[in-house]
């Protein structure tokens, strides 16, 4: 068993390697934590995806005990058409509202439990202020179905199956990790 996990990792390695510029260069991805940070975290994330809201609080607790950290989120809607309706949702913010904006609804969204709709997107837009019909407009553009076509085949070039994942240097970890583990993960990325 040890010898798949370090063929997995040996393989895991080679396909972010192979990957590396669609993971960490992509324009058109959210960057927060420190943008100049000496590790990448990068997070295939699903609005719906239980596993990915517990995530968040360990994402901002590892971000609270390593402020060198650069994180990038990916959204992959696995999970159904509000799982598309809320990736939409937030592409769109950040090419249209920015990256602090964007930051806003995707942590309003991964603390939310409820269906995602319209509606409720409207709620988002207007207690942040958001131009609603831009947004909303735009959510069906060809940039945003790029953004999120871009994600799914890299996801699937990394043999990515489900939410969350995350890669941390060469590391890949699939599933839900406490910040704690990430730390870990932190560190051998530094080695």
């Amino acid at each position: 068993e040890r010898r798949n996990a370090e063929a997995q990792g040996d393989m895991d390695v080679a396909l972010v390697e192979a990957n590396a510029e669609a993971l960490f260069n992509d324009p058109m991805s959210w960057v927060g934590g420190n943008p100049e940070g000496d590790v990448t975290l990068v997070e295939f994330l699903d609005y719906k995806c239980g596993f990915c809201k517990r995530a968040l609080p360990e994402v901002e607790a590892l971000l609270e005990q390593d402020d060198n950290i650069r994180v990038i989120v990916k959204e992959l809607p696995i999970l159904g058409p509000e799982s598309e309706l809320a990736a939409r949702f937030a592409i769109s913010v950040l090419d249209l509202a920015g990256p602090d904006a964007y930051d806003s609804v995707h942590v309003e969204m991964m603390g939310y439990d409820g269906a995602i709709t319209p509606e409720y997107l409207e709620e988002i837009a207007g207690d942040q202020d958001l131009a609603l019909e831009e947004i909303v407009a735009h959510m069906d553009s060809d940039t945003v179905t790029s953004v999120i076509d871009n994600n799914r085949a890299l996801a699937q070039r990394l043999q990515i199956s489900g939410t969350p994942t995350f890669v941390m240097g060469e590391q890949m970890i699939r599933g839900f990790v406490p910040a704690d583990a990430m730390l870990e993960a932190a560190a051998v990325a530094r080695q």
